[in-house]
């Protein structure tokens, strides 16, 4: 009950109901039984104005208060505003409005967290008109709002009423709060659902143009018969370039199709994955140190393109004679590479694994994105060293749940 409250014989328990001795506890009872199965259905919802009904049913038909209303607490507008009514309370007083703040009682419920109770609602003294007699209560639901609950019977409002409307309430407040939880959870499958047709849509338009001019590329480098070992060496070399282009657009199919990315993890030697790698890509003048004896469970070929990127990268920074080294991490599990290049300038080093240009003129920007993403689908965590004027310093901590605390 809001507004109004008319005057009549009619209660919102009857004598019966509000029997002290054992047929009373039984009714508390039956009525606890029947509010857990309005709980079970309140739980059911998925949107706050279904739960606020099955509220203002169980209102008037378990706890037998009629006139009762459901608000819900409007942070940016400062109002309370009304989610649902019971049929009876719509019938005397008409649809419900929103109540600015200190507006009616109501707000004093909700501000101070606490029942409150009038057992004659023409004493209210607030900016709402109630014309006739009767009493009111009003439960909190936690921060959320208030429920209102109303009889025609002044006086007509028992301590064991403001128990059961509490337990009420606060089922209403779980409900809301998981129906919180479900819409944003939904929120969110629907925005990353976005950004994955997204993401596939440009998976597949990268592989559409990388494909026709590689394989044009590589019709051509085999019709090319080497008339020196110099042409032989630049063919070799342009070979392996397409080669990579090719893998690299395999790879980026992989990362936004459902195939996954570790689906085929095995222990592998980090030092011989990476001499591998070094050995078909870096270009002469730079060089490789490598420690031997780090061992990780990892997928061969994605393993292989993280490198490729690592790799790409220092020589892309640092030049062809960039010294490159592949070492174990001393505080734990996992691996780091480092280089001697001029390090990176970034205030938030994140920004350096977003898709899109990284180093001007160096490379298509996927490749530190394609690092990231290898590492986390492994369940690596990756850290790196964004000072200017340092080496370029990455560390990929392989078991996260070890305790190390650098991880």
């Amino acid at each position: 009950m809001d507004e109004v409250t008319p005057a009549g014989g009619e209660s919102g328990q009857s004598t019966d109901d509000r029997d002290d001795g054992d047929g009373g506890a039984a009714t508390r009872a039956a009525q606890l039984r029947r509010l857990h199965r309005a709980t079970r259905e309140m739980m059911s919802r998925e949107r706050k104005r279904a739960i606020g009904e099955v509220a203002t049913d169980a209102a008037a038909d378990i706890l037998g208060f009629e006139l009762n209303s459901v608000r819900l607490y409007d942070e940016e507008t400062e109002r309370l505003v009304p989610l649902a009514a019971a049929d009876r309370t719509v019938a005397v007083a008409g649809e419900r409005r929103p109540y600015e703040r200190g507006e009616t009682v109501q707000w004093d419920a909700l501000d101070d967290g606490e029942p409150k109770v009038y057992q004659d609602v023409s004493e209210i003294d607030d900016e709402v008109s109630r014309p006739g007699g009767g009493s009111m209560f009003v439960v909190p639901l936690g921060d959320a709002g208030v429920l209102s609950l109303g009889t025609f019977e002044q006086d007509g409002v028992e301590p064991e009423d403001v128990e059961i409307a509490r337990v009420l309430a606060a089922n209403v407040e779980t409900a809301f709060e998981r129906a919180g939880r479900l819409q944003l959870l939904k929120r969110r499958e629907d925005s990353l659902r976005a950004k994955t047709e997204r993401l596939d849509r440009f998976a597949s338009l990268v592989a559409h143009e990388f494909r026709n001019p590689l394989a044009i590329a590589a019709g051509h480098l085999e019709l090319t018969a080497p008339r020196d070992d110099g042409d032989e060496r630049h063919l070799r070399a342009a070979r392996e370039a397409v080669d990579r282009m090719d893998r690299l657009t395999e790879s980026i199919l992989d990362l936004t199709s459902q195939r996954g990315l570790t689906d085929g993890t095995e222990e592998l030697s980090v030092g011989y994955v990476a001499r591998s790698v070094w050995a078909d890509y870096a270009p002469d003048p730079a060089t490789l140190e490598c420690e031997d004896a780090i061992v990780v469970e990892a997928d061969r070929a994605r393993l292989t393109t993280l490198f490729e990127n690592l790799f790409d990268n220092a020589v892309g920074v640092a030049g062809p004679s960039v010294t490159v080294t592949v070492r174990e991490r001393e505080a734990g599990p996992g691996f780091v590479v480092t280089d001697d290049g001029p390090g990176f300038d970034a205030e938030d080093p994140t920004e350096l694994f977003q898709y899109g240009p990284t180093v001007e003129d160096a490379g298509t920007g996927l490749g530190l994105a394609l690092v990231r993403d290898i590492a986390e689908a492994h369940g690596w965590e990756i850290d790196v060293d964004p000072e200017p004027d340092a080496e370029a310093r990455f560390s990929f901590c392989t078991d996260p749940d070890s305790g190390d605390d650098d991880c």
